[in-house]
């Protein structure tokens, strides 16, 4: 994959709200939850589990995202895809070092969205 550095950008607004839920899935998690967002991928457990696990040993209880996360999370152009860095929040310290990296494809008529981790970048 190529980066193209002039493609960092702010998370368009059209994925918000399907990005939101998403976090709301995780925030209770609930990985049933998923399938109710039609943009969302199906996630594997291998992948869920790990997300969970990456925020327990981080601490802090994950919250839904305030609007304010928009403010700093990013969407960044990787070829024919976007790879979001979207910054997490906790009840403890209000915006945390975590973030959920997800991958973007963008159609004319929709988008779909991957869930490839949450870390500490």
């Amino acid at each position: 994959m190529n980066l193209d550095d002039d493609d960092e950008r702010p998370v368009p607004e059209a994925w918000r709200s399907a990005i939101s839920e998403l976090v709301e899935c995780l925030v209770v998690r609930d990985k049933s939850l998923v399938s109710s967002i039609p943009q969302v991928e199906p996630i594997s457990w291998d992948t869920w589990n790990a997300c969970l696990s990456y925020m327990k040993e981080y601490g802090g209880t994950l919250v839904t995202l305030p609007q304010a996360a928009w403010l700093t999370s990013v969407a960044i152009r990787y070829d024919e895809e976007w790879r979001c860095l979207v910054d997490l929040w906790t009840s403890e310290e209000g915006q945390s070092d975590l973030v959920l990296d997800i991958r973007v494809i963008d159609f004319p008529d929709r988008f779909e969205i991957a869930v490839h981790a949450i870390y500490v970048p």
